[in-house]
């Protein structure tokens, strides 16, 4: 069955093209350098608002296509089965809570509170602002190998007493960390309850391609295109 061409025409506004041509203008210091950038580029703002009226019909486009892309629980448990052994098969490793700070201060005010008794992910909200990146207690990383080796200051991890937060270690360029070391995992293919959302994606994923490219030849197919003999 042929996908119907979504009426994009009057989705498109004239608001919508002025609210995203302002976004453009806003990325630029001052109106002035965005005036003088245009002049450079040899464009108008007619032009501009013609391409942003196009990338916002696209785009619209390929947001109608996508709603009408469902993903059965037959198709998503027909696509884990097939891919489990390679797409979610977790390594063996360590699992472990992370947090690496901009602010060795408030990595070891961190270090302290949570040593004392206090509670992981309490402590890493209230140090959110001198902090980089984090793991939730209740979702640990799992720390391979390779990663250990490609990052020589994750060694300490391994001797860790389990389940005790770390001192502040140093991993270089004013960036510091503390863990939680919660044992050694072994290599396993994770469930399909635990990987759906990306199970769903995955295959929505490979529809929506499949859609796009047939909603595109049949526009092509449409286009009847005569070849005149001039001779």
């Amino acid at each position: 069955s042929q996908i119907p061409m979504p009426a994009i025409s009057s989705v498109v506004t004239e608001d919508d093209i002025n609210a995203q041509y302002i976004k453009v203008m806003d990325s630029f210091p001052t109106r002035e350098e965005f005036k003088l950038h245009l002049e450079r580029l040899g464009v108008t703002e007619k032009q501009v608002k013609a391409d942003i009226a196009e990338q916002l019909s696209q785009q619209k486009l390929m947001e109608a296509i996508a709603a009408e892309i469902k993903v059965s629980d037959n198709e998503a448990q027909v696509f884990y089965q097939s891919a489990k052994d390679f797409l979610f098969k977790r390594p063996a490793g360590y699992s472990v809570n992370i947090a690496t700070f901009k602010n060795d201060a408030a990595a070891k005010l961190a270090q302290k509170a949570i040593a004392d008794g206090a509670n992981w992910d309490k402590i890493i909200e209230e140090h959110k602002a001198d902090i980089e990146s984090s793991t939730p207690l209740a979702s640990p990383m799992i720390l391979t190998p390779s990663m250990i080796k490609q990052t020589p200051a994750l060694t300490k991890l391994q001797n860790l007493e389990l389940n005790k937060v770390s001192s502040v270690i140093p991993l270089g360029k004013g960036v510091s960390y503390i863990a939680i070391n919660h044992g050694k995992t072994p290599a396993r293919v994770m469930t399909f309850n635990e990987v759906s959302a990306d199970v769903v994606n995955a295959v929505k994923s490979q529809k929506m391609q499949t859609a796009q490219t047939k909603f595109f030849k049949d526009m092509r197919d449409r286009a009847k295109v005569k070849i005149l003999d001039e001779s």
